[in-house]
């Protein structure tokens, strides 16, 4: 009968850390990772730098990527704890790109029209948002091969939904 117990609670601490171990790895699958992307621009020829930048409106943690390469150009990258969050604050970008709408603190809403100096496109890909202003083609295929189509801005055509996992070939 002991013998029994054991065994039993053996069977279910293993079950139990199986569980625990598929939970850890969906975890890490739906986070985009900076590394990745800085791995992916060095490939396709950029040199790349970055630096902690303010989130304005958004509120997952901003990194400014600035590219050199023919031309100075950067990359937002707003990373959130998870995809839920990414999409709920994707969900407060006009898809022309040119407004966000939040919720203040004090619960009115906030709308803050944006001009930018070139063409808006941000990108939804599981646990962040990526942000480009301009028109470089080769970096737009190569962050919508990373991303996915752009939910907001030029190009936009579908509302946001959460795109495939990153990945480097």
């Amino acid at each position: 009968m002991k013998a029994k117990a054991i065994f039993l609670t053996a069977c279910i601490a293993v079950f139990a850390a199986a569980l625990v171990g598929l939970g850890v790895r969906q975890a890490s699958t739906d986070i985009f990772r900076l590394d990745t992307l800085l791995t992916a621009l060095q490939r396709a020829g950029y040199e790349v730098e970055t630096e902690a930048a303010p989130s304005g409106l958004l509120r997952g943690r901003a990194t400014r990527i600035a590219l050199s390469g023919e031309e100075e150009q950067s990359v937002v990258l707003y990373q959130y704890p998870n995809a839920a969050k990414a999409a709920a604050d994707a969900a407060c970008i006009d898809p022309s790109g040119f407004s966000i709408s939040v919720e203040a603190a004090d619960g009115t809403g906030v709308t803050a029209q944006i001009e930018w100096t070139g063409a808006p496109h941000f990108y939804l890909s599981r646990s962040a948002i990526v942000q480009y202003t301009g028109s470089d083609r080769e970096l737009l295929a190569l962050l919508e091969s990373l991303c996915g189509p752009p939910f907001a801005g030029e190009g936009a055509g579908a509302a946001p939904d959460e795109s495939e996992a990153l990945t480097l070939e």
